[in-house]
């Protein structure tokens, strides 16, 4: 078995399965709490998101260098990025939990989110990122496993009823907890030198350091997590989890993004390194290979919606199903973009890709405000879509300026014939199942017929992948 074939295999077991299990444990709890509670559990999550984001700072990521490089070549201690992530970490608390009481008077929502932001000190004391650097990934996978399970057998034994909504945050703390004792009982305390300590001014010079890592990932994820909290403004709770029920789906499908770009993308470095002219060939396979991948998914999710919905959440969601009939599109501009994004990263342009996201998340938070303010969830979902389609099209043209690719029009061929299959499956008395069954041959057969994906880019990626 081929490298990358076992690093895929990895990345499924590990990664997959954790993001599995903690869906099958929000389709119980969603089950269980009726829209309204499950509203409070998507905004109260989206806050943590944002907590957990304001406190990294590309610090995990800072430490992971510094920790995969010699002891005496690194910049910063060990204990002075552990002691920094605290210090973030508490002012992220106190933020959060500030704008948590300023944007929603109602107490139980206030508690929620107040619960969730709990989840900031286990983030802050989890040093995945140790591991990490020392490459072992093992570990951290087998932590993250078993927190993710006693999520899932802690909801089941103690949410019974629409009342437990607050003990979903508290479980899921405990839980993490544990994976923190977890890498706690496996660090080497003997053999490390790890000595906690504490400097104001060294805790600056590492986070002055690492934003430049993280603000990128900050801007870019605001956006994405901001609707429920949006509807919850304007609207209700029950919006914000109708909506959540269906783009936790969305953010399950994603998994098949995050496991196609670290496969064939990992090597861009290397290939753009060694020759410019094999990097553009390899990318427009790539490319054009993504946006068939990815049309096909969110066209699939999208035929599919009514019945996936059902019987993930049952008939109470039965609202989510339009919702997830359009955001399921926001699976392919993920995709698409991801390669832009992270080729820009790849060939060293970090300035770029930060200029393309902060002009992305100014753009995509006025749309999510106004549209959302306008027309309600549907202008929520409408705006979802055209944030991310700005935010590709910037990183592209970005992207453009080092890498010319082909990519408007097997882009704007692969939308005709996913709308053209959409629009008719929609309008077919068929079942569900029927329609994605057929829908699936056609378009694969018709993105070749229209050369949206070639015989050349099929020999291509059958030959990278077999030289791996």
């Amino acid at each position: 078995m081929k490298k990358y074939t076992l690093f895929a295999l990895y990345l499924f077991t590990g990664d997959a399965f954790v993001r599995i299990i903690n869906f099958c444990t929000t389709a119980y709890i969603a089950r269980v709490l009726d829209t309204s509670g499950f509203g409070l559990i998507t905004i109260g999550s989206s806050f943590l998101t944002y907590a957990l984001l304001l406190s990294d700072c590309g610090l995990k990521t800072l430490g992971f260098i510094e920790t995969a490089r010699h002891q005496e070549k690194r910049e910063f201690s060990l204990a002075d990025i552990f002691s920094t992530k605290i210090l973030l970490a508490t002012i992220s608390f106190i933020a959060l939990y500030g704008a948590s009481y300023i944007l929603f008077k109602e107490n139980r929502l206030h508690t929620i989110c107040v619960l969730f932001l709990l989840n900031v000190l286990y983030d802050a004391l989890f040093i995945d990122w140790y591991f990490k650097g020392i490459q072992r990934f093992k570990s951290v996978s087998i932590a993250f496993m078993v927190s993710s399970l006693i999520y899932f057998f802690a909801a089941v034994l103690f949410i019974k009823d629409p009342s437990d909504a607050a003990k979903a945050p508290l479980l899921f703390f405990v839980s993490n907890m544990v994976s923190v004792l977890i890498l706690c009982m496996l660090f080497p305390w003997s053999t490390s030198g790890f000595r906690f300590t504490f400097s104001l001014h060294t805790s600056f010079a590492i986070f002055k350091n690492s934003l430049v890592i993280g603000l990128s990932t900050l801007l870019n994820q605001v956006t994405v997590y901001l609707p429920p909290i949006v509807l919850g403004m304007y609207l209700d709770v029950h919006n914000s989890g109708i909506f959540g029920a269906a783009f936790k789906i969305v953010l399950l499908a994603l998994i098949a993004d995050r496991v196609f770009s670290t496969i064939f993308l990992s090597t861009l470095p290397r290939i753009w390194n060694e020759s410019r002219d094999n990097a553009v060939k390899y990318l427009q396979t790539i490319v054009h290979i993504t946006i068939a991948a990815g049309f096909l998914v969110s066209l699939i999710i999208s035929l599919g919606s009514e019945t996936i919905i059902s019987l993930i959440y049952g008939d109470t969601y039965r609202e989510s199903s339009h919702i997830l009939m359009i955001i399921s599109w926001f699976i392919v501009l993920t995709m698409i973009n991801t390669i832009f994004a992270y080729g820009l990263l790849a060939i060293g342009q970090k300035r770029l890709y930060l200029k393309a996201t902060a002009t992305g998340f100014v753009v995509n938070t006025i749309l999510i405000l106004i549209l959302t303010a306008s027309y309600g969830i549907s202008g929520t979902c409408v705006s979802l879509l055209a944030g991310e389609l700005i935010f590709m099209v910037l990183c592209y043209l970005e992207f453009k300026k080092f890498c010319n690719l082909r990519f408007y029009i097997p882009f704007l061929k692969s939308l005709f014939i996913g709308a053209s299959l959409f629009f008719t499956g929609y309008m077919l008395p068929l079942h569900p199942l029927v329609k994605c069954i057929f829908a699936i041959p056609v378009f694969m057969v018709m993105t070749i017929l229209f050369n949206v994906v070639t015989k050349n880019d099929l020999k291509l990626i059958r030959v990278k992948w077999n030289a791996q």
